[in-house]
């Protein structure tokens, strides 16, 4: 018996036209203690990207951020992002992108039910 394993690159990605303000919000070391919000570029099951438009220095594939807040108009979901992607690096005008954990199992919900709402905007 063999047993599938989805591939994430294979989901479905939505895209966030910018006037919708979809965003991440999240603290950096490099930016002290102020909170980030970098638009969304694009969210899938499996993880999301984001434009940065601040200079992140020393922000590196396999980091984790944590405490992130994904926000689509009301709605908001807290998880961790593990950096799996840089293009080119980590300064403004790059993109990021991470696998998305949600903090918890409302959180997962949350994230399917945002993953509908940006099925019906796009």
């Amino acid at each position: 018996m063999t047993s599938r394993v989805a591939n994430r690159r294979r989901q479905r990605r939505f895209s966030f036209p910018r006037e919708l303000d979809a965003v991440l919000e999240f603290r950096h070391e490099s930016a002290g203690n102020e909170t980030l919000r970098m638009p969304l570029r694009d969210v899938s099951g499996a993880g999301l990207s984001f434009s940065v438009e601040q200079d992140l220095p020393g922000l590196d594939i396999g980091d984790c951020l944590d405490r992130v807040t994904l926000r689509l108009g009301e709605s908001s979901i807290m998880g961790d992002l593990l950096v799996m992607h840089l293009s080119p690096d980590s300064n403004l005008g790059s993109i990021c992108g991470g696998l998305f954990y949600p903090d918890s199992d409302a959180g997962i919900r949350a994230l399917q039910e945002f993953l509908k709402q940006a099925a019906r905007v796009v």
